[in-house]
């Protein structure tokens, strides 16, 4: 349900069902419960009354892929909060690709299909390509978005 230490997966929570936090939750087989995520109930099984509520300030963590197409003689800032960036080169003639300078990809041959790399989500990412590289680059990014809520669970006794 996380998607790091602290930080709750949006869509794991999105599809989370009576059945999976039981089956996570071994002691919730055979009682009441609700989960709710600033007061909104995320999953419940009846209506606990007379048990016992816990709160927390959480982190949520939601990430939206997006996909762009860039010219390859042109440099492009990347989403902060991005942690991974796919290129596919298409019909681009390519051989080097850069992140803030420091090169990322490089196939003297050019570089060729799809590749997916890992980048600092912490810092803020310039990809450029070598001075003669010519044709679109697809660039697909997944920025993460973090928000805090409160987490409630209510266990009935």
């Amino acid at each position: 349900m996380t998607r790091r230490e602290n930080v709750l997966n949006a869509s794991a929570l999105d599809a989370l069902t009576v059945e999976r936090l039981v089956a996570l939750v071994p002691p919730l087989t055979d009682t009441t419960f609700v989960v709710r995520l600033d007061g909104r109930a995320v999953v419940d099984r009846g209506d606990p009354t007379d048990g016992s509520s816990f709160r927390r300030i959480v982190l949520v963590s939601a990430v939206d892929e997006r996909t762009r197409t860039v010219a390859a003689e042109s440099a492009v800032t990347l989403p902060r909060r991005t942690d991974r960036v796919r290129l596919a080169f298409g019909e681009a003639d390519v051989e080097t690709v850069r992140a803030n300078g420091r090169v990322l990809l490089h196939r003297p041959g050019g570089l060729r299909g799809a590749e997916t790399v890992s980048v600092s989500r912490s810092e803020t990412l310039t990809l450029s390509f070598d001075a003669n590289a010519t044709g679109p680059v697809e660039v697909t990014t997944a920025p993460e978005r973090i928000r805090k809520a409160t987490l409630e669970v209510t266990v009935d006794a």
